[in-house]
């Protein structure tokens, strides 16, 4: 699995996180009802957990976005130091 391009894995997690969502929606929609809606409701979570999980590896795959995590969490904690040396 780690030979594949970080932009079908990103494609591929979009895909589950939205199937996730949608089967979560419908296993809401047979709870209302009153129907047996347990074994939609796990497969929406492991959707939801494997589409993050691939989103979160193609991510991380890219310098420039580790390149700008890195700046944006700097200009963060050097916003957030300033407002504790006026404390």
């Amino acid at each position: 699995m780690n030979s594949l391009d970080w932009q079908v894995r990103l494609g591929g997690g979009l895909i589950m996180l939205g199937g996730g969502v949608f089967v979560g929606l419908y296993a809401n929609d047979l709870r209302t009802i009153g129907q047996d809606y347990n074994h939609y409701g796990v497969l929406a979570l492991l959707c939801i957990w494997g589409g993050c999980d691939w989103i979160l590896k193609s991510l991380t795959k890219q310098k420039w976005l580790k390149f700008v995590l890195f700046n944006l969490l700097a200009l963060i904690r050097d916003n957030n130091k300033d407002d504790y040396e006026k404390i």
